[in-house]
C-alpha cells in the first residue's frame, strides 16, 4: 500500500455488526469480507447505503476500504457499514462536513431491535 494513512469504524445496526478500514489516497477499492462488494451485496440498494458517506462528502474513489461484517441481513449489513464508514470518515473530514454528516443522519445509530416474542402474541401480527 502506498498510503500509511488509515481510519477504522465500527457499526452496528439490527443484529449485523461491521468494521471498517479505510486507507486514505486509495482507488475506491472496496471489499467486504474479503471479496468485492460487487458481488457480496448483489443488491442496488444496498451498494448505494454503502457508498453514501462518500458520495455524501463527495469523496467517492479517493479511499480503500476493507469491511468484516457479521450477523443480520444483506441490508442490515450495508446499514451497518453506512455507520462504520461513517465513522471512519470522521478522521479524515473538516469539523464542518462532520456536522454536515450529523445532520444528514449519518452518525446516528438506527436504535430500532426485533422485540421479544411475548406468550399470548402471535409473532407477526399488528
Amino acid at each position: 500500500r502506498s498510503s500509511d494513512l488509515f481510519s477504522t469504524g465500527e457499526g452496528k445496526k439490527k443484529t449485523a455488526k461491521a468494521s471498517v478500514t479505510l486507507y486514505e489516497g486509495g482507488k475506491g477499492r472496496i471489499t467486504v469480507n474479503g471479496i468485492n462488494y460487487l458481488h457480496y451485496f448483489p443488491v442496488l440498494q444496498d451498494r448505494e447505503q454503502l457508498m453514501f458517506p462518500f458520495q455524501f462528502l463527495d469523496r467517492l474513489g479517493k479511499y480503500d476500504m476493507n469491511c468484516t461484517v457479521t450477523g443480520g441481513g444483506r441490508s442490515s449489513q450495508a446499514s451497518a457499514v453506512r455507520l462504520a464508514s461513517s465513522r471512519a470518515l470522521l478522521s479524515f473530514v473538516t469539523e464542518k462536513e462532520m456536522e454536515f454528516m450529523r445532520q444528514a443522519g449519518l452518525l446516528t445509530v438506527d436504535p430500532r431491535v426485533k422485540e421479544r416474542k411475548k406468550p399470548g402474541q402471535d409473532r407477526k401480527s399488528t
